[in-house]
């Protein structure tokens, strides 16, 4: 694998200068769509929550199973950020380089990974790049795919670049919730014991502080 090392590091590269920020990952996906036409994958589409998939048919062919290959596509920084990637002898450097676009990287290059090594699995492989997965994108992308997908999938990959290499086989579930205090438009801040919503949210944290939590499993608010 060490002699494809340049076009993993040249695909990162190219879908690292791409901001990518959650809710505007349009053109990395674009990209990353187009690269999947060059390495001729199959039934190529963007879904209507953005995703970006194409298919590496696996031998069994009309018999064969589906495995999801997928990587998130977005990133933290906006794109008023400066995307320049920085490559030298053993180090390469920008925003959100380790998450996702090397994540996103090995993706694009699996397919000329396993020509290289002559390998072709039993069942299909699903490649694709997820929106909308961080903070409150709530990992909207890859839950739409899997509330509307049709195929039937027998297991799932999710490639990150951090630590790329490392197989992790549990994870930790989170539930999201957000809380929105409004006030009137004419608040009467001269009225005696007036409070804004800095106040009434603070007593909401610290109720939310005092909710008993397990030790096992592991939680955490």
């Amino acid at each position: 694998i060490h002699s494809i090392r340049e076009l993993l590091l040249a695909n990162t590269v190219m879908l690292g200068e791409i901001s990518s920020p959650t809710f505007s990952e349009e053109e990395r996906i674009r990209f990353l769509s187009n690269r999947f036409i060059e390495e001729g994958l199959h039934n190529i589409s963007i879904d209507e929550a953005g995703n970006g998939m194409g298919g590496l048919p696996g031998k069994k062919g009309k018999k064969a199973g589906n495995i999801l290959v997928c990587a998130h596509a977005d990133t933290v920084f906006s794109d008023k950020v400066d995307h320049a990637m920085s490559v030298s002898a053993d180090i390469m450097t920008g925003p959100g380089v380790g998450d996702n676009s090397l994540g996103l990287a090995a993706i694009v290059t699996l397919p000329e990974i396993l020509r290289r090594l002559d390998v072709q699995f039993k069942d299909n492989l699903i490649l694709m790049g997820c929106t909308r997965s961080l903070g409150r994108g709530d990992l909207g992308g890859i839950r739409f795919f899997l509330e509307n997908n049709k195929l039937p999938l027998r297991a799932g990959i999710s490639v990150e670049g951090i630590e790329l290499g490392r197989l992790s086989y549990a994870s930790v579930g989170m539930l999201r919730g957000e809380i929105t205090v409004n006030l009137p438009d004419k608040f009467d801040w001269a009225r005696f014991g007036a409070t804004g919503s800095v106040a009434i949210l603070t007593r909401v944290v610290q109720q939310i502080i005092e909710i008993p939590i397990p030790m096992n499993p592991p939680t955490q608010v």
